[in-house]
């Protein structure tokens, strides 16, 4: 099984919320394999402070990371054409639920009226 992690999972544990940490452990503890989209990466280094780089860098080798191929941008597109005016969604939230598709994941998040996809699996864990 594969878990992929919405960003706001991650700042979470990343300012000290047990929660976040919590589920975090208990998937390594369990041997799921980590995964977070490059979205993710890039949401949480343009919020970073310089000094919080190499940390940062550490946590996120923890990570599988997802790159954005050209079905997941496909899927993202389609995405965005059918999701955007009825719920809101972005292009980054777009491209991590077309990254939980085409990984075959199940997407932790926050935010699951983000994902109304009904091809992926989006569960908030806390």
């Amino acid at each position: 099984m594969i878990l992929l992690f919405d960003t706001d999972i991650l700042i979470d544990h990343l300012k000290g919320k047990a929660e976040a940490t919590s589920v975090l452990q208990d998937c390594i503890h369990a041997k799921i394999l980590l995964a977070c989209s490059v979205i993710t990466r890039i949401e949480l280094l343009s919020g970073m402070r310089p000094e919080e780089e190499s940390k940062l860098e550490r946590f996120l080798a923890g990570f599988e990371k997802i790159d954005v191929t050209d079905k997941i941008a496909k899927s993202a597109g389609l995405y965005m054409n059918k999701y955007r005016k009825s719920h809101g969604i972005n292009m980054a939230d777009a491209i991590i639920a077309a990254s939980t598709k085409h990984t075959d994941s199940k997407l932790y998040t926050l935010n699951t009226k983000h994902y109304p996809m009904s091809d992926i699996e989006a569960v908030k864990p806390y």
